[in-house]
């Protein structure tokens, strides 16, 4: 039972750095306005589509304030396509505008909720981690 629990303990310990390295959207667009439809999936450090691990259920996707992770919607639970990568498709909620990332509940991983960007990152114009939302 103690044995159990030790393991229990470590692997909580574990796996959230190892969920929060490995889960990393990025949006198929720059910018978008509230009901548009966006795709947000797995992304590689350069933000080309990127299989994950074979499942991972109970892993709840959010859009999320760049500058307040605190301030987000649930957009629902990811699907994986035939290659392996993990996405969603979602109409852009009623939210104000300004800077949106994809953030992550994570259950499995410990119940840890994390983002996709760094807090404050920028928007470069360009399609990556980072939704402008607009009017």
């Amino acid at each position: 039972m103690l044995r159990a629990a030790l393991a229990a303990v470590a692997a909580a310990l574990v796996v959230p750095a190892t969920a929060q390295a490995a889960l990393s959207f990025a949006f198929d667009r720059a910018q978008a306005r509230v009901g548009q439809q966006v795709h947000a999936y797995q992304a590689d450090p350069d933000g080309n589509p990127a299989p994950a691990w074979d499942t991972l259920d109970r892993v709840t996707l959010y859009l999320a304030r760049v500058d307040n992770i605190s301030h987000r919607v649930r957009l629902g639970q990811m699907g994986v396509d035939d290659q392996g990568v993990w996405s969603i498709d979602f109409r852009v909620p009623k939210v104000k505008p300004g800077l949106y990332m994809i953030a992550f509940y994570c259950a499995p991983c410990g119940s840890t909720y994390f983002g996709s960007a760094e807090p404050h990152s920028v928007w470069t114009r360009k399609a990556g981690r980072v939704l402008k939302v607009r009017r």
